[in-house]
């Protein structure tokens, strides 16, 4: 159980990172190019395009997020195990 504990943090918790950093990164852009040229009309009118864009990675995002949490309550679950009394 330990290992795949450790497999599911060391493998989930890269994941996640990388996920939500590509679900922030359509926001910082689009306030990138607003603070480069204000005045330009290439920003999107209602936002729904880089709410789309951010979709699918959040979700892998969360998913995986959920599974390095799991490990993570694995992993303290059997640590609490082995320092229990035994009776």
């Amino acid at each position: 159980m330990r290992t795949l504990a450790w497999i599911m943090v060391l493998v989930g918790t890269p994941i996640a990172v990388g996920a939500f950093y590509f679900a922030l990164k359509p926001i910082a852009d689009m306030y990138r190019q607003a603070a480069t040229d204000p005045l330009a009309d290439s920003m999107p009118s209602d936002g729904k395009g880089v709410a789309k864009e951010m979709l699918v990675p959040a979700a892998v995002g969360v998913v995986c997020g959920g599974l390095a949490s799991a490990g993570s309550l694995m992993l303290f679950v059997t640590k609490r195990r082995r320092r229990a009394p035994k009776q």
